[in-house]
């Protein structure tokens, strides 16, 4: 291309040139009022954020504390605690540690709490959906020495007329695996012994407790292969007469057994 044909530089007159230098000076101001304008509500976010989140720290300290002060209720029982039927040895009384709370056997959704207190000195607590005490010591029992142990550690009674019971004991026997027992109805209770002998159940029942006199039934303590080590008959509960409405729950007590 020629360069005869390219119009020569001109420089612009005093007062466009001024008035173009101003326009530009506008302009550039005006983009960074906008770029502020923006940047603004992502620090206040920030400094929001920043004051949140020690707050939002606190309360997830607040939870966790929470939930550490009830941890012994919400533990589960391992697969070390609880031994079912048929296993070799279950866990001995020496796998305990003193006065601190253990899941010896459960039941369901339904566990028992132990704490060693001594030598052959426990005190319990039985744990349920609608039994559940906030501190240890509020529903402990503590229970005697003895071969075996057995009594009545919780009671429900719903609106639709149905019984539920938590028994819980204790067998020194070591090669005690499971427990045998009937119901109020006569039905059979089956349940595996846990840690140092320990056993729960929950039985539940349209007939009440009381309802054909005195509960009174016959516990078999049974080995590997489900033969029998030890029987015992003792008191569950106990009424003036019967039929009757109004029954006396035997706490954890030691029975004379029978050894077979």
């Amino acid at each position: 291309m020629s360069t005869s044909h390219v119009p020569p530089l001109r420089e612009l007159p005093a007062r466009r040139q001024e008035a173009r230098k101003e326009h530009l000076l506008s302009e550039i101001s005006g983009t960074h009022r906008r770029r502020a304008v923006l940047l603004l509500p992502l620090f206040v976010c920030n400094r929001r954020m920043a004051v949140l989140a020690p707050a939002f720290g606190l309360l997830m300290i607040g939870i966790l504390v929470a939930a550490t002060t009830t941890d012994w209720i919400s533990s589960q029982p391992s697969r070390k605690s609880v031994v079912a039927a048929g296993d070799s040895t279950p866990t001995q009384p020496d796998m305990m540690d003193v006065n601190r709370p253990m899941v010896t056997a459960h039941d369901g959704n339904a566990a028992l709490y132990a704490t060693m207190r001594g030598p052959d000195r426990y005190c319990v607590v039985a744990v349920a959906p609608w039994k559940r005490p906030t501190t240890l010591s509020q529903d402990e029992v503590c229970i005697p020495g003895g071969t075996f142990v057995v009594g009545v550690v919780g009671v429900r009674s719903s609106r639709d007329g149905r019984q539920t019971y938590l028994v819980a004991g204790r067998t020194t026997d070591p090669e005690a695996r499971t427990i045998h027992f009937s119901d109020p109805s006569g039905r059979t209770v089956t349940r595996n012994v846990g840690v140092a002998g320990f056993f729960l159940a929950v039985v539940r029942t349209e007939m009440r407790a009381c309802a054909a006199g005195s509960w009174t039934p016959t516990f078999s303590v049974r080995g590997v292969g489900s033969q029998e080590l030890m029987r015992t008959t003792t008191k569950l509960t106990s009424a003036r007469a019967a039929p009757s409405t109004s029954c006396t729950f035997a706490a954890p007590h030691a029975t004379r057994t029978v050894p077979r």
